[in-house]
């Protein structure tokens, strides 16, 4: 029997990326390798250091230095990513509204849960949308492969990466896809990213 490695994690996704996946227009997807904090207390990326976890230092003084292993919060190539999206629930228990309004039938039989927003009956509304990371596995109906990864400072984006990313161009990637998710000061920092690329596979493996 052949025991398989690849692994499976969540990825939370905007409805604007959600809409570019299905359209085939986004392809990868870049996230900080560090957070502000480590930033801040002087760490960076060891280019010069290869292996699964990006090698991270803060030089303490011309002697010591203090290192930090941050693994590739998406896993390795190969590995799987099923999506997170904000949803809406229907008033059914075997159905959902995924991000585009579309009614999507559940994969398991729904379960009442404090984390779902109720149908207005009287409206015939939602009241808002269901924060991406409380959407359940069995609702999830995009299963992503991850095909590469690499590290590179985010405003060493090309054009065409930028375009496979955000759909749109440079700027658009700076303004209106960069900075509203990580801040502005984030995009002057130029902190180095986690880039991957991944290709989307029909249906979630159980």
């Amino acid at each position: 029997m052949t025991v398989s490695n690849t692994k499976e994690r969540p990825i939370i996704l905007t409805t604007q990326e959600v809409n570019a996946v299905l359209a085939g227009n986004k392809t990868q997807h870049r996230v900080p390798v560090l957070t502000a904090k480590e930033i801040d207390e002087g760490f960076e990326w060891d280019f010069s250091a290869e292996g699964d976890s990006a090698v991270c230092i803060k030089e303490i003084d011309d002697e010591r230095q203090e290192v930090l292993l941050k693994p590739c919060p998406f896993g390795a190539i190969g590995d799987r990513l099923w999506v997170q999206e904000p949803t809406h629930t229907a008033n059914s228990w075997d159905w959902f509204y995924d991000a585009t309004h579309s009614l999507v039938k559940c994969k398991d039989p729904y379960t009442p849960s404090d984390l779902y927003l109720p149908w207005d009956d009287d409206h015939q509304e939602y009241t808002g949308p269901i924060d991406a990371e409380h959407m359940p596995y069995w609702a999830s109906r995009l299963l992503l492969e991850i095909t590469d990864i690499s590290i590179e400072r985010v405003q060493d984006i090309t054009l065409g990466d930028s375009l496979k990313e955000a759909r749109d161009g440079l700027m658009d990637f700076a303004a209106d896809y960069w900075m509203p998710k990580h801040g502005e000061a984030a995009w002057f920092k130029n902190p180095w990213v986690w880039a991957i690329e991944f290709k989307v596979i029909d249906g979630v493996t159980e």
